[in-house]
């Protein structure tokens, strides 16, 4: 029997993510956080943990947690629930609120599970391409708010992954205002820049925010998302959502985390600190072009990146994320890491650029 003969129209075309597993000893390509628990955190962690019965299921509306969630973001209980990583946010979303006919609209580059997810499910996606400056990746609003009204679902990150840049507030604003649909802002990497959506769900009942524990808070192990939203959302997305999504060992320690947030606070100037270092020393170099960036990574293009990517990676075992196609062709995303590895990396880049002779 010919399986790929019964795969679904969609599926066939589809062009699954694919993670970069490659050896390497310092890992700056994926920006999650370079910081463990520390130690005494570590044994606070294991004592919380230790007696948890995993012969049960887990608490399929973890009231500890969502009360936790709704304090830290100053809104009520009723207006967040949870996600297996944005990733299944993003699913149970379209299978809320998508038709056969229905379209989506995201820009590009962005989060590449906002093109590969509606693509699962055989989606029209309306793509937006970003306009690249010397220094930015620009909203290209005439082509945005001309087919805004087609569609039923719009996807916008703030910090945008890969470019790394914030969108204009004001811009923002006017396409939310503009949104007959429903109007997703992913702000997963929000703690490194200085403004959230949030403040605007009890303005517009159509607006989403999407946040993750897998950047700032560290637990990219752990798969762990929430959405905050208007209550009638969140009634109808905790209907479509499987009631054991998150498992008990991954709400215990997002539990734990929110209860000694202050050494992630600690963390996240750290980040920003080194963030504005590495910044400073690529922006010294003439033959990179660095983009902007309100986030824990910075993109730079080069002519050389992928010698820069293989030279890294051998030369000092630092694994980088590399983009080939247009139009990040020759750009390399920089996760800003650990003090050390972020001067190992200056150090190895400096020593390519000398073979370079440039």
């Amino acid at each position: 029997m010919k399986i790929k003969e019964l795969l679904s129209a969609s599926v066939k075309k589809l062009q699954g993510y694919k993670v970069n597993e490659v050896e390497h000893s310092i890992k700056l390509d994926d920006n999650s956080s370079p910081f463990e628990f520390s130690q005494k955190l570590r044994e606070k962690w294991l004592k919380k943990i230790c007696n948890l019965k995993l012969n049960r299921y887990p608490d399929s509306t973890p009231q500890e947690l969502l009360n936790l969630l709704a304090k830290l973001n100053n809104c009520d209980i009723s207006n967040v629930s949870l996600g297996n990583g944005s990733d299944e946010i993003i699913q149970y979303l379209i299978q809320m609120f998508i038709n056969p006919s229905d379209k989506i609209l995201i820009v590009t580059p962005s989060f590449a599970m906002f093109k590969i997810v509606p693509q699962i499910f055989g989606v029209e996606l309306i793509e937006i391409p970003l306009i690249p400056t010397k220094t930015d990746w620009l909203l290209n609003m005439p082509n945005i708010l001309k087919k805004l009204k087609s569609a039923k679902l719009v996807f916008l990150a703030t910090p945008n992954n890969p470019t790394g840049n914030i969108f204009p507030k004001k811009q923002l604003l006017e396409i939310i205002e503009k949104t007959k649909g429903i109007i997703v802002i992913d702000e997963a990497y929000y703690d490194y820049s200085s403004f959230s959506y949030r403040s605007l769900l009890s303005k517009y009942n159509n607006l989403v925010v999407m946040r993750t524990f897998s950047k700032v808070f560290g637990l990219a192990g752990c798969r762990v998302g929430y959405l905050l939203a208007d209550s009638e959302i969140i009634n109808y997305y905790n209907s479509v959502r499987l009631p054991y999504n998150i498992n008990t060992l991954s709400q215990k320690t997002a539990e734990f985390v929110l209860e000694n947030i202050d050494e992630i606070k600690n963390n996240i100037a750290v980040l920003m600190s080194e963030r504005c270092r590495l910044f400073d020393e690529l922006k010294k170099i003439k033959t990179l072009q660095v983009y902007k960036s309100a986030s824990n990574f910075i993109l730079f293009r080069c002519e050389y990146a992928e010698e820069l990517y293989q030279y890294s990676l051998e030369k000092s075992g630092i694994l980088l994320k590399l983009f080939k196609d247009a139009p990040l062709e020759n750009c390399i995303r920089l996760t800003v890491g650990l003090p050390k590895e972020n001067v190992e990396f200056l150090r190895t880049l400096n020593s390519f650029l000398k073979l370079k002779g440039a």
